[in-house]
């Protein structure tokens, strides 16, 4: 049995444990809080610098942004022309981080063609200062700031219209605030401290879902640029805080207090149902800002097309609408236990599709929905072999690709 004494010892070593323990934590708290207002001062410093600039001249009117480059180039070729297939008729920028296969001689050939037949336009970011050294999600938002249109609607390379998004320049959401943003399945997490460093108090709401952005340019010239901002320093520092670019645009936003629209209907899923059973959702549904039951996007951001080359089965047949979680910031659809689902590309487990926690849509608005995917998700089979070939690898194209793909967009039809 111990000693009184060396009892007494072991309790203040404990304590002495304890204190140097809290020390140290109240030491790093300090030294995190002092990081993020030093964060928050830099960019106001950056804001106001914008600010005084003399704004550029409007731009080229109304038109749709996405980006390739990589394996990524199959998949916004698809989208393009699922563009067109619903009708579309607005400009198309395409950009890339430097693709050989848009680049050189072949890239002449491609320009000419995809640009009288289709109206895209194909930008290289290398082409701009600094631009060789932008990489993955920071791509995006320097599109966004160097695109020639002055309103845009900017697209994933894997998202595709489920109609015609020309109206959507038009709707009062839009009208009203000069952006429209669209939300993730979770919620804000109120102790990120992303909140900390733009100086404001935690909203209850829906992550942003960046998978499609529509914004008028001269309207939000400085928050663009902050987004950019943060974006270009996001592996260095802001993507510990978010996933990747997705939550830094409405951050930058709310930052700057500039007026935008989030989408109030909840992300939904669509994807097929496996033999067994399981819901094998692995696109992200998108609404219409100011009409809850009218799709307006598919993000495939789970079963790509380029990640499935030579899949030529439909796998849009099933929709499960979500819901909003703002009260539960842990919230998150879970993985579907079914063995015979197959999502996922590269970096992801190859069974990571997604359930949700709801039944399976049959109202009419959902298989009204699930007829315009059939119709694109066909079109769209019958294209890829056109442009990979039988046996490609993911992403690859073969040789003069662009001439078929050239002829299908002026040939093919409205839906």
């Amino acid at each position: 049995m111990a000693r009184p004494a060396t009892c007494r010892r072991r309790v203040t070593l404990l304590l002495v444990l304890v204190c140097a323990v809290c020390l140290t934590l109240v030491v790093r708290r300090r030294a995190f809080d002092a990081e993020l207002a030093m964060q928050g001062r830099e960019w106001r410093v950056f804001a106001a610098g914008v600010h005084a600039e003399e704004a550029p001249k409007p731009g080229g009117g109304r038109g749709l942004l996405v980006i390739g480059g990589g394996h990524y180039t199959l998949d916004a070729l698809l989208t393009i022309a699922a563009l067109r297939f619903v009708g579309c008729k607005l400009p198309v920028e395409l950009w890339h981080d430097h693709d050989a296969r848009l680049l050189g001689a072949a890239g002449t050939k491609v320009a000419a063609a995809i640009g009288a037949s289709a109206g895209v336009t194909l930008r290289d970011s290398y082409e701009l200062p600094g631009g060789s050294e932008v990489r993955g999600y920071q791509l995006k938002s320097h599109a966004m700031v160097n695109t020639a249109f002055e309103e845009v609607l900017y697209i994933d390379a894997d998202n595709v219209a489920v109609s015609d998004p020309t109206p959507l320049f038009s709707t009062p959401s839009y009208v009203a605030t000069g952006a429209v943003f669209w939300p993730d399945y979770r919620s804000y997490n109120p102790l990120n401290p992303m909140w900390q460093v733009v100086g404001r108090a935690p909203v209850p709401s829906m992550e942003m879902e960046s998978g499609q952005m529509l914004v008028h340019r001269g309207r939000h010239r400085v928050p663009l640029a902050l987004a950019d901002y943060f974006n270009q320093r996001g592996p260095s520092y802001y993507y510990r805080f978010v996933h990747g670019d997705k939550d830094l645009f409405r951050f930058a936003w709310l930052a700057l207090a500039a007026p935008f629209t989030m989408v109030a209907t909840a992300v939904g899923s669509v994807g097929y149902v496996a033999p067994d059973g399981g819901f094998c959702g692995h696109s992200m549904l998108q609404y219409h800002p100011d009409k809850p039951s009218e799709a307006v996007f598919a993000h495939r951001n789970l079963r790509k097309w380029s990640a499935f080359p030579v899949d030529d089965v439909a796998r849009w047949g099933a929709i499960k609408r979500g819901r909003l979680t703002v009260s539960e910031p842990a919230s998150m659809p879970r993985v579907t236990p079914s063995a015979q689902c197959s999502c996922g590309s590269g970096h992801e487990p190859r069974h990571h599709c997604l359930d949700l926690d709801t039944p399976v849509d049959g109202s009419p608005a959902s298989q009204g929905t699930l007829r315009k995917l059939a119709a694109i998700e066909q079109r769209l089979l019958r294209l890829r072999p056109q442009l990979v070939g039988t046996g490609a690898s993911a992403g690859g194209l073969q040789p003069s690709w662009w001439v078929a793909w050239a002829a299908s967009l002026a040939s093919g039809a409205k839906l």
